[in-house]
């Protein structure tokens, strides 16, 4: 009887932190899981963007990317990071890396994580476009 018990105390402990997601997400964890919803059709981008992030709401819909290097018609995106992230600001970390899609190729791409608890999330985008023009999602300042 006393088994049946352990069994049942163990199963109730496991399924209580598979629900609670007590598993921390990294800055490359989050950087993977973003590329991957970049690619999808619908997407939810703004789940991997901080809730901090200057213009989050307006992030919760297609509209926040139109016009943009990173619209649904451009897919598929391919990130390709280099080095590691280093430090930008306390509790702030930046990476550069460059992104391809079906339109474009090689274009400087910038992140900035901030933590939030034991996960990271995207602070904001900088994406440098030909013609001197630069895409911003969020206040990649941090401020």
């Amino acid at each position: 009887m006393k088994i049946y018990r352990f069994f049942i105390i163990l199963f109730i402990i496991i399924s209580l932190m598979i629900s609670c997601d007590l598993i921390p997400v990294s800055i490359q964890d989050r950087l993977s899981r973003f590329e991957t919803e970049i690619n999808k059709n619908p997407r939810e981008i703004y789940l991997h963007f901080h809730q901090g992030m200057v213009g989050y709401d307006g992030y919760k819909t297609e509209l926040g990317f139109n016009g943009s290097p990173l619209q649904l018609g451009n897919q598929p995106f391919d990130i390709t990071m280099a080095g590691n992230p280093v430090d930008y600001k306390p509790g702030i970390k930046s990476w550069d890396g460059t992104i391809d899609s079906g339109v474009y190729v090689g274009r400087i791409i910038k992140f900035y994580f901030q933590e939030d608890g034991v996960d990271w999330y995207i602070l904001a985008i900088r994406m440098e476009w030909p013609v001197a023009q630069i895409y911003e999602w969020g206040d990649y300042l941090g401020t």
